[in-house]
């Protein structure tokens, strides 16, 4: 690995802006992550406050760390993740501010973006991730932001669910059981735009996971729903499109 920690290519792409880069090494694909520069204060103060005044404790933001410390919580949270048997990328090599870690997949968002995808295969997809969210949840993990972007399949294999992007601690703001409603949050509200078209299927996939939790997860989530409730009230709404429709749809399968 120093050989490619110190070649010029590598160096340059330390200074570019981007936080992320696909790397080859010895014919593996591999992945240069570097904490975040901007820490977008202004915006997660704004919702912060937002949800403070809305008394919704899910939709408040994990406080940001510095980034040395933004890359020394995400080792931490691999590490956890792996004693309890997730699928997560291996930490390769790391710097002050910055990581080369394993390749793992596809992101399973290209799977559900794919139009050649039948109506069922897109419910086995979302079924599978709901699945190893599920177990995570019952070995006492939790993930960071649990959104369909940052998760991936192993080996285009949808029954092979990685999770990728651990820069944020939501504990510094949760417990670990408003942690674990969070993802179930996130990773709904994310799949929803998915099933406009099948809303049945989402909202009967979406009842049986979130049906198997205790009841205080469940109360957590069912505040969050009536707290965004307003959001069917809004005037002129077949002209918001697809984003309506998707928060409507994660709205009604969380009721």
């Amino acid at each position: 690995m120093d050989d490619l920690i110190n070649s010029t290519d590598f160096q340059a792409k330390l200074a570019e802006k981007e936080k992320v880069f696909r790397l080859e090494h010895q014919g593996e694909t591999v992945w240069l992550k570097k904490a975040e520069r901007k820490q977008r204060k202004l915006l997660l103060n704004m919702m912060g406050r937002i949800s403070s005044w809305m008394e919704a404790p899910l939709l408040t933001p994990a406080k940001k760390y510095g980034r040395r410390d933004s890359i020394q919580y995400e080792i931490k949270h691999i590490k956890m993740l792996e004693k309890i048997n997730v699928r997560v990328p291996k930490v390769l090599a790391r710097g002050d501010e910055w990581l080369i870690l394993s390749d793992m997949g596809s992101l399973a968002s290209s799977y559900f973006k794919n139009k050649q995808r039948t109506p069922k295969e897109i419910e086995l997809g979302y079924q599978s991730i709901f699945n190893e969210i599920s177990k995570l949840h019952k070995s006492g993990g939790y993930l960071s932001q649990a959104f369909v972007r940052n998760i991936t399949f192993l080996d285009n294999d949808i029954s092979k669910v990685g999770f990728i992007d651990f820069e944020d601690n939501p504990l510094t703001v949760s417990t670990v059981e408003e942690a674990q409603a969070k993802d179930l949050l996130y990773f709904t509200s994310s799949m929803a735009r998915f099933f406009i078209s099948n809303a049945d299927a989402f909202k009967d996939i979406t009842n049986q996971f979130v049906s198997q939790y205790d009841k205080n997860t469940i109360q957590l989530l069912t505040d969050t729903r009536r707290k965004l409730s307003w959001i069917l009230k809004l005037p002129y709404k077949e002209n918001l499109g697809k984003d309506y429709q998707k928060l409507k749809l994660f709205i009604e399968a969380m009721s």
